[in-house]
Order: C-alpha cells, then sequence, then structure tokens
C-alpha cells in the first residue's frame, strides 16, 4: 500500500495517521519509559486513540504488526501496568486496550520534561 491508498484507507476508517517521530525522540522517549521500544510505541499509539481505546486489530493495523505480535506485546505491556484490557461494549469477542492511569501520568511527565513533542 503506497502513501495515497494509505491515507485514504485512513479517511475511510475515519482514524487520523498516526504522528511520525524521528528517530532522536524515539529514544528519548524510549529512555523515559519502562519497556522495548515497541511498547513505548504502543504507548503512543494508544495516546492518540479515541476515550475507550482500540481494538488489538486496530493496534494492528497502526503499528502495521500481526495481531498476534500485538498480542504479546499487550501481554507485557499489561504486566508492566500500562495498559488495561476490556470487553468491547455490544461486541464480546473484541477486546479494548487503554492506557492505564499510570501510563498517561508517565507520558504527561515525559511530555512536561520536553521528551514528547505534541503528545
Amino acid at each position: 500500500m503506497n502513501h495515497g491508498e494509505m491515507m485514504g484507507h485512513w479517511r475511510h476508517k475515519a482514524m487520523v495517521p498516526p504522528r511520525r517521530y524521528t528517530l532522536d525522540e524515539l529514544l528519548r522517549i524510549k529512555q523515559a519509559c519502562p519497556g522495548h521500544l515497541a511498547t513505548v510505541m504502543l504507548l503512543l499509539v494508544l495516546a492518540e486513540a479515541p476515550a475507550r481505546g482500540m481494538t488489538m486489530g486496530q493496534i494492528a493495523g497502526r503499528m502495521s504488526v500481526s495481531t498476534a505480535a500485538i498480542t504479546g506485546l499487550v501481554d507485557s505491556a499489561e504486566e508492566l501496568g500500562l495498559v488495561a484490557r476490556s470487553a468491547v461494549l455490544g461486541d464480546r469477542r473484541k477486546i479494548a486496550v487503554e492506557l492505564t492511569a499510570g501510563a498517561m501520568e508517565l507520558l504527561g511527565a515525559a511530555a512536561t520534561a520536553g521528551v514528547l513533542n505534541g503528545v
């Protein structure tokens, strides 16, 4: 999928394209946050999510990885107390993933410290 098709896909799905971070920003974020860089990327994706979080499939789409990879990543982030899972209202088969208060506090502290620009 090229960039134009991707932008059309996001418009069709009523999603905003993910913010692009520089390598320097990602490394500074990594220093401020626990876990692997993929965990940090998960937090940043969820920080841009609607109030009810995102499904595993939505996260996988945003991060361009498989849902199996996201499951392991969410497991790790959940063990760190950074995300929580909950059932999606109206569809028991889907699971929503949301940032915990601790993760929001961590991202807020990173933003205040100038590690994050615009999150």
